[in-house]
């Protein structure tokens, strides 16, 4: 998962407009009872929602009586509620005009700019408020929202502390400092002012919820369960408490409580599209890549523009090893989201593996551009290059990803083999080393370091190497070969018939090791048993011109000189250029007094002239 999508809530109050009967109170006694009756009216429509009937009812009162303030600021009011704020502002300009010191108006008309998005113009409005009435406590919460929507926590925190100080016992005042707490990334700070919201608010879902977050943000996400748990009880039909204790439960590994809590939310809202996206990570890490890319696809249905959905959908495919069907679903996120570094390194990886290095490295490069610390595409590109046979470019790119990253122990390895396959063995084992600085027990470190110090003749070397790759991996057919071959090239045969056993014994079916293993003992004179291994290997490949060849030798050497000469005739059959065969062949026809100058003689066509010269001439 690349992203949790957290959600939290806003609560605020809006300062409602006054009962007729105040506002009669405040009227001239010589004031018509029907300007009254109108205001009550309007009053009354906006309790009951009625918002139209409401401006219709002030209306007639401002016919009425042009200069009052109080029904431009009460249709103003009924203006807000029905989203058009720039009329109520207007109707807000024209009470101030009449009432200066009008403070409800000046607040009203700020939460008319907050919706307009003019946070600083409501800034300005709830200062003068507060100028009016310095206790004013909507206006020091209101001026606390607007400062949070401009990202100015900290000036938030300060306009919420003030109500708080006027109004001890104003839950949201608590609930919103909390939040631009977390903002700040003081998440113990903001739990703190969820625990007053929640004392004085013990119903309040909203700072539960917003507590879970903290303590997810924490990393606490059993405490984060908690809280989520206590918002669903106060609210059963909370779908962002579902959501995001679905997130925390991911986060713990309860794959199944995560799928069961998404089904929840999706329950509650069919169309939440976010709860599509994460039930299907949760199938992802569960292995049921067919069920999540189902998932997924409801994800897109909903919210057609999601890159992140088509980009896990892609390594769903990716993960099921349809790299094509893979590639086209990060395609589909780089065209939504040209700038998705993992799209465009995935989408590599896929290409990757269909063995289309060259477009594997154009995306690898695309990811890099928009992130140039990205170490793993640096490296991926390596490889792509390393695949190419362009080993210095990769060299180059492992390079820039041990600079981002010291211990990259599979840059360092990788660029060890690169090493070995331009000859240069020492750079090479000086790689493989810094990979087992790092992780001591990398056993392919150890065996190619190994095959280093072979390659430079240095058995003894390579010997301890193959020794610690064993230790570690004691099951690798490949390492004990090639220790035995260091021991053979050391002369020490029973060693390497030790090791070869032990090959053959993992790999059954192990040519080369049946091979040697035959060598070894014709180096021991143990013509029989090198027979046996011979003859092991023109079973596993009957076409093994050397096999034949060298058990020739071995019946040669036991004076089963037609044997022999069957061997080399194989050979030659094989391999009508084998120069071993027809001499070897030319010998036992010697001793059996056939023909050999035939067979020196077509050896020494091939260069080994000496028994021809010697005995044909």
């Amino acid at each position: 998962m690349k992203k949790l999508i957290i959600l939290f809530s806003f609560f605020y109050c809006l300062v409602g407009c006054k009962s007729g009967q105040e506002i009669s109170d405040k009227q001239d006694t010589k004031i018509n009872l029907t300007f009254n009756n109108y205001l009550e009216r309007g009053y009354v429509n906006i309790q009951s929602k009625h918002y139209k009937d409401a401006i219709d009812n002030y209306s007639r009162a401002i016919k009425i009586k042009p200069d009052d303030e109080n029904p431009y600021h009460n249709r103003g009011l009924a203006f807000y509620y029905l989203g058009k704020y720039q009329l109520a502002i207007d109707d807000y300009n024209r009470a101030i005009k009449i009432n200066p010191d009008y403070a409800d108006a000046y607040l009203n008309r700020g939460l008319a700019f907050h919706y307009l998005e003019k946070f600083k113009d409501a800034i300005d409005d709830y200062n003068r408020a507060i100028k009016i009435k310095a206790d004013y406590t909507d206006a020091y919460y209101n001026k606390g929202l607007a400062f949070y929507y401009l990202g100015e926590y900290q000036n938030a925190i300060v306009d919420y502390s003030n109500a708080i100080k006027i109004n001890p016992d104003y839950a949201n005042a608590y609930l919103n400092r909390g939040l631009a707490y977390f903002n700040l990334g003081k998440f113990q700070d903001a739990i703190d002012d969820y625990n007053r919201a929640i004392i004085i608010k013990p119903n309040y879902s909203n700072a539960y919820l917003n507590k879970g977050l903290a303590f997810y943000y924490l990393g606490e996400y059993q405490n984060a369960i908690v809280n989520y748990s206590n918002a669903i009880k106060i609210n059963p039909d909370y779908a962002d408490a579902f959501y995001n204790r679905g997130l925390a439960h991911f986060n713990l590994g309860n794959y199944q409580d995560a799928i069961d809590d998404c089904n929840s939310v999706i329950k509650i809202n069919p169309d939440y599209a976010d709860a599509y996206l994460n039930k299907g990570l949760a199938f992802h890490y569960l292995g049921k890549y067919k069920d999540a890319i189902d998932d997924y696809n409801r994800a897109i249905k909903i919210k057609p523009n999601y890159s992140a959905t088509y980009y896990n959908k892609g390594l769903a495919y990716f993960n099921l090893k349809k790299y094509q069907d893979a590639i086209d679903n990060y395609s589909n996120a780089i065209k939504i989201n040209p700038n998705h570094a993992d799209a465009h390194y995935s989408r590599g990886l896929a290409f990757y593996y269909l063995g289309e290095y060259q477009d594997a490295i154009i995306d690898y490069s695309n990811s890099i551009k928009i992130n140039p610390g990205y170490a793993d595409a640096f490296y991926n590109r390596g490889l792509a290059y390393f695949n190419l046979g362009n080993y210095q470019l990769a060299i180059d790119d492992w390079n820039r990803t041990i600079k981002i990253n010291p211990d990259y122990a599979d840059a360092h390895y990788n660029k060890g083999l690169a090493f070995y396959y331009l000859g240069e063995y020492q750079n090479a084992i000086v790689n493989y080393s810094n990979t087992i600085k790092i992780n001591p027990d990398y056993a392919d470190a150890h065996y190619n370091k190994g095959l280093a110090f072979y390659y430079l003749g240095e058995y003894q070397d390579a010997i301890v190497n193959y020794s610690n790759a064993i230790k570690i991996n004691p099951d690798s057919a490949d390492v004990f070969y090639n220790r035995g071959l260091a021991f053979h090239y050391l002369g020490r045969y029973k060693d390497a018939i030790d090791d070869y056993n032990r090959a053959i014994k993992i790999k059954p079916d192990y040519s080369d090791a049946h091979y040697n293993r035959g060598l070894a003992y014709f180096n021991l004179e143990k013509y029989q048993d090198a027979i046996d291994n011979y003859s092991n290997v023109i079973k596993i490949n009957p076409d093994n011109e050397v096999a034949y060849t060298n058990r020739g030798l071995a019946f040669l050497n036991l004076g089963n000189h037609q044997l022999a000469i069957d061997d080399f005739n194989v050979a030659i059959k094989i391999n009508p250029d084998s120069v071993l065969a027809y001499y070897n062949r030319g010998v036992s026809k010697w001793y059996l007094k056939l023909n050999y100058c035939i067979d020196f003689k077509k050896s020494c066509d091939l260069g080994m002239c000496d028994n021809y010269n010697t005995y044909c001439k």
